[in-house]
Order: C-alpha cells, then structure tokens, then sequence
C-alpha cells in the first residue's frame, strides 16, 4: 500500500464528505467530528457517488425512505443517495447484508490528509 495526500483537514467540513481520485480509484473522504474515514465512493448497489449525499435521489419510487443520502456521525454511518443504502464508515459493512464497501486508512499528519491505497 502506497499513501497519497488527498487534501487538507480544513477541505472536509465537520460531518461532511468529499470525493477525490487515487490510481484511478474513486474514493470518498468522510470527517465525523475530527475522525477522518475513506470509502470506495461508488455505492455497491448501483454506483451511486457516495460524496453526493446532499443531492436528490433518483430511483424515488423504489426507495423505502425519503430525501437525500446523509452521514450520522453519532452511529458512524452514511447512506447512499440514490436508495439510501446504509454503510458503516469505519468497516465498509452494509447494515443488513454481507456486503462490503471497500476502505482505506486515513492519515492525518499536520493539516495534510493522506490515504493508504
């Protein structure tokens, strides 16, 4: 594993999350009260971007659940926004099934965020 800066603290407002690109993969940069955690930023169940959770989701109809995507940093979690598929942050773990996004550690040195790929 190589790590890569991917931004500074300050880029990733407190309970927010953004998405950056290492090697070609999509990742997502989530900051719950000063905990830093990266995600695969396609969601498993039809590639939706994870750092998009603030945007209306398609698919409404299918959807068991109202509005966006969000991040419950008190349970450590987001929910994609297109179906609202829930994703521990920490592990990748979808909350009802097997399914796993896959996850990267986060460093924070100084100001500088890095990501272990």
């Amino acid at each position: 594993m190589t790590e890569h800066i991917v931004g500074s603290v300050d880029e990733v407002p407190d309970g927010g999350v953004i998405g950056v690109e290492v090697d070609g993969l999509e990742i997502a940069i989530f900051n719950c009260d000063g905990d830093f955690y990266a995600m695969q930023n396609r969601c498993i169940h039809r590639r939706a971007a994870l750092h998009r959770i603030d945007e209306e989701r398609i698919g409404e109809d299918d959807c068991l659940t109202e509005g966006p995507g969000d991040i419950d940093c008190e349970k450590r979690v987001t929910a994609c926004p297109w179906h609202g598929w829930k994703f521990e942050l920490e592990t990748g773990q979808h909350q009802t099934t097997e399914k796993r996004m896959r996850t990267f550690p986060v460093i924070v040195d100084g100001d500088e965020l890095r990501v272990d790929v």
